[in-house]
C-alpha cells in the first residue's frame, strides 16, 4: 500500500509484546514486515456485547459476549467427551456456557475473570445453552471492550487473537507511519488519510467508516498495479522505434488482391490504426482484440507482410502447435506468389528443419517465422527482428513474453486475443497497450444457433448430426477427457467417445485427435478433416483456438458442464465460419447453480463480450484471465469490475507521469513498491 513505516519502531514492538518463539513461528507463516500485520484482513468483526440476555441468542447467530464467570465446573459424559460448563454474568441475564473436551479450561478460567467468549447458541440443548469456540480473559469490564468492534483475524499458529489485535493497536501510531499518496489525490477523491483508513479497517467504529477504509485500500492497491503499466505506456509512445515498417507497401496491397472478400469496417479501422503507429515512428505495442472468427488473423498477416516488405523479420507466436501449423499453412498459401519467405518453428521438429530455420533467422534476412514456445529457446537468435505478432496472448505468460522481447532490439509489437475481456479487467491487465477492438462479423455469417439437451436426448444429437453429414457437412463432438479419471465419475472419455460414435456412424469416417497423440498424427488428422476425409472429428479442446474448418456446422460439446464460459464459447466459435447455418449442442448434466448460470449465459447470446460479462458476474475477476499471467496479482482490495475506480485511478497515474516536475518522490516510491515493475520496466 501508498505508506511508509518505521521499521524500527516495528521491530523493538514485535520483540516486546511476543516471545522469540513466536516471533519466529510468524516469521515461518510469512509474518515479519510491519505491512504483513497492518494488511492483515480480518475474517470478520465482532461487537463485543455486555448486556445480551439468553432470550437475545439466535440459533444461527455468532456472538462476543462480554461477562464474569461463576459456577465453573466439568462432567464426564462418556469416555472421551467431557463437557466443561460455567455461567457467564451478564450486565442483564446469567448465560450458561459449554465448552466440548477443552481440558485448558479449567486451569485457564477463574471464578469472577473478565472474559470475552465468542461461538454461538448450542444447537443441542432443549434450553439455551452458549457454546464457546474459544475465549479472551481480561483484567476489567472496560478493557474488555463493552460495545466496541475488534477485528477476528485468520488463526496464525503460536499466537492468539488477542496478542495481534494489541500488536496492531500499538503499530496504529501516526508518528511512526507517513502517508505516500499525494494530498492533491487524497482531496480530489475523497479518500481517508492512510492511518485513518488502517484504524477503521482493523477497528471500524460503523460500516460506513469501514468502507471509506476499503475505499482507499482499494484504490493504493489499484495505483501499484496500475502505475507502472501506464508509466510503460508512456515510455513505449515516447520511444522511437529502431524499425521504420512501411504499411503501404504494394506487398500489402497484393496480399489483400488475393482474398475472396473486403476487409470488414472494423478491420479496416484497426489496419488503418496500426498504420498510423508505424508512421509515426513509435514503437508499436497495440492488442487487438475480436470475437472468434471477425477476421484478426488478416491483420496479423498485413503487419507481419508489411515488416518483411521493409527489410525486416517478423515472427508470430502462438500457444499450440495445431494452431502453428495451420498459421503456417495459411500464411503459405497467401505468400506463395508474393515472393516471401515463411518458416515454421516447432518444439517437435526433425533437426535438419530445425537448424535450416534457426540459420535463417541468424541470416538477418526478412522472412516471416511462426512458431511456438520454441521460438523463446535461448537456441534461437534472431538478427533483424522488427515486429512481434503474439497469438491468444493470454495463454503466455509475462516472463515468456518478455524472453522473446529480449531477442530483439525493442520490436514492434501486436497482441491479439479471441478471448473477449471485459473493459475494466481489460484497463487493468493490459493498460500498458493500445487497445483496438474488431467488433464485426464478416457478411454472411449467421448468428450460431444453440441448444441444451442431457444424455438421455443424445440419440437426436446424433441424428441431427447424420442429416448434417449426409448434406456433405462435418462436425465436431468435444470431450473434457482424453481417458477415463477415477476422480471424475460420470464424464465419458474422449476415447471412449471415439469408440463409441465410430459404431454409431458407420457410413461414414471418425477421426480422433488429442494432445496425447504425435504432432505428425494430429497434423495428419487435421489435414484429413479439412478436407473432408474425416467427416466427425471426436477431440479434446486441443481444437479450442485458431482451427478453421469452414465445412463444419455442428459442434457437439460434451459434458458441457465441465468447461469454463470461456472455453465454450472458443469451442462453440469453430463452426459457423462458413456461409451455411451451424449449431452447437451443450450436453450436460446441470447440478451446479454456476453450471447452470454458464449454460443460459451459451443459450443467451453468441456475443463474446457479453459473455465475458457475466462470466465477470458469475465467478469474479480472480481467475477470468487464467493462472498463467504469472506477472499479474491477485487484489485483496480492489474490485477491478468498478470500472469508475479504475479509471479514475487511470486518470491519476496519466498525470503524476505527466507532471514531470511534481510528486517526484511518490513516482520513485511507487516504482519501488510496485509487484510487477522490474517486469514491464527492465
Amino acid at each position: 500500500m501508498l505508506f511508509q513505516y518505521n521499521d524500527s519502531f516495528f521491530s523493538t514492538t514485535l520483540v516486546r509484546l511476543f516471545t522469540a518463539s513466536q516471533v519466529s513461528f510468524l516469521a515461518k507463516q510469512g509474518m515479519s514486515k510491519s505491512k504483513d500485520f497492518l494488511m492483515l484482513r480480518p475474517k470478520r468483526y465482532d461487537v463485543r456485547q455486555y448486556d445480551m440476555t439468553c432470550s437475545g441468542l439466535s440459533m444461527d447467530g455468532s456472538y462476543a459476549l462480554i461477562g464474569q464467570l461463576r459456577s465453573i465446573s466439568r462432567r464426564m459424559v462418556r469416555k472421551n467427551l467431557t463437557v466443561f460448563m460455567a455461567d457467564l454474568m451478564t450486565k442483564n441475564d446469567r448465560i450458561p456456557l459449554t465448552w466440548f473436551n477443552q481440558h485448558y479450561v479449567i486451569d485457564q478460567l477463574k471464578p469472577d475473570a473478565f472474559v470475552v467468549v465468542y461461538g454461538k447458541r448450542d444447537p443441542n440443548h432443549f434450553d439455551v445453552s452458549f457454546q464457546v469456540n474459544c475465549f479472551e480473559i481480561f483484567s476489567s469490564l472496560s478493557a474488555a471492550g463493552d460495545g466496541k468492534i475488534f477485528p477476528r483475524y485468520s488463526d496464525i499458529k503460536g499466537v492468539s487473537n488477542k496478542g495481534l489485535v494489541h500488536l496492531i493497536r500499538t503499530l496504529l501510531t501516526a508518528e511512526h507511519i507517513t502517508d505516500m499518496l499525494p494530498a492533491s489525490i487524497q482531496s480530489s477523491e475523497g479518500l481517508m488519510p492512510i492511518l485513518d483508513a488502517l484504524t477503521a479497517f482493523h477497528f471500524p467504529t460503523s460500516q460506513d467508516r469501514l468502507d471509506h477504509a476499503m475505499k482507499r485500500l482499494s484504490f493504493d492497491e489499484l495505483m501499484l498495479y496500475m502505475y507502472p503499466r501506464r508509466s510503460r505506456h508512456q515510455r513505449v509512445s515516447d520511444t522511437t522505434s529502431s524499425f521504420k515498417i512501411s504499411p503501404y507497401d504494394p506487398l500489402v496491397e497484393r496480399y489483400l488482391g488475393q482474398l475472396p472478400y473486403q476487409l470488414t469496417g472494423a478491420q479496416q479501422r484497426v489496419w488503418s490504426n496500426i498504420c498510423d503507429d508505424f508512421e509515426s515512428g513509435r514503437t508499436v505495442f497495440r492488442l487487438i482484440q475480436g470475437d472468434v472468427g471477425v477476421g484478426k488473423t488478416d491483420i496479423a498477416n498485413m503487419s507481419l507482410l508489411a515488416a518483411v516488405a521493409s527489410g525486416y523479420q517478423s515472427a508470430m507466436l502462438v500457444p499450440t502447435e495445431i494452431l502453428a501449423e495451420q498459421h503456417y499453412l495459411k500464411l503459405s498459401e497467401y505468400c506463395s506468389q508474393l515472393g516471401v519467405s515463411i518458416f515454421l518453428l516447432k518444439g517437435n521438429q526433425r533437426k535438419k528443419d530445425r537448424q535450416m530455420v534457426l540459420e535463417a533467422l541468424s541470416s538477418g534476412h526478412s522472412l516471416i517465422v511462426v512458431g511456438t514456445h520454441a521460438l523463446v529457446q535461448d537456441s534461437v537468435v534472431f538478427s533483424n527482428l522488427a515486429l512481434m505478432v503474439i497469438d491468444e496472448q493470454h495463454r503466455f505468460g509475462v516472463f515468456q513474453r518478455q524472453l522473446l522481447l529480449e531477442k530483439s532490439l525493442k520490436p514492434h509489437c501486436i497482441f491479439m486475443s479471441a478471448t473477449p475481456i471485459p473493459r475494466t479487467l481489460m484497463l487493468t491487465h493490459y493498460g500498458d497497450l493500445d487497445h483496438d477492438v474488431i467488433d464485426e462479423v464478416p457478411p454472411g455469417r449467421s448468428p450460431i444457433k444453440t441448444y441444451f439437451g442431457k444424455f438421455n436426448r443424445l440419440k437426436q444429437v446424433h441424428e441431427f448430426i447424420r442429416l448434417a453429414l449426409k448434406n456433405g457437412r462435418q462436425a465436431y463432438v468435444v470431450y473434457p477427457l482424453i481417458e477415463t479419471s477415477e476422480h471424475l465419475e460420470g464424464v465419458q472419455p474422449a476415447v471412449d467417445g471415439y469408440h463409441e460414435l465410430v459404431s454409431v456412424f458407420s457410413d461414414y469416417s471418425v477421426g480422433l485427435l488429442h494432445g496425447q497423440m504425435h504432432p505428425d498424427d494430429k497434423q495428419q488428422i487435421m489435414a484429413r478433416f479439412k478436407s473432408n476425409a474425416i467427416q466427425l472429428l471426436v477431440s479434446t479442446t486441443v481444437i479450442e483456438v485458431g482451427v478453421d474448418v469452414p465445412n463444419a456446422t455442428i459442434m457437439v460439446i460434451m459434458n458441457a458442464e465441465r468447461f469454463g464460459l470461456s472455453q465454450l464459447h472458443q469451442l462453440r466459435g469453430r463452426v459457423g465460419r462458413g456461409s451455411e447455418q451451424a449449431h452447437c449442442f451443450l450436453v450436460a448434466e446441470l447440478k451446479s447453480l454456476e453450471s447452470k448460470q454458464r449454460i443460459q449465459a451459451m443459450l443467451k447470446t453468441s456475443n463474446g463480450f457479453d459473455l465475458a460479462e457475466e462470466d465477470l458476474n458469475i465467478r469474479g475477476p480472480g481467475n477470468l484471465l487464467g493462472t498463467q499471467q504469472s506477472g499479474d496479482i491477485l487484489f485483496s482490495f480492489a474490485n477491478v469490475s468498478d470500472q469508475a475506480m479504475v479509471q479514475r485511478v487511470v486518470f491519476w497515474c496519466d498525470q503524476v507521469i505527466k507532471d514531470s516536475d511534481k510528486e517526484t518522490l511518490f513516482r520513485e516510491y511507487i516504482m519501488s513498491r510496485s509487484v510487477i515493475a522490474s517486469e514491464l520496466l527492465n
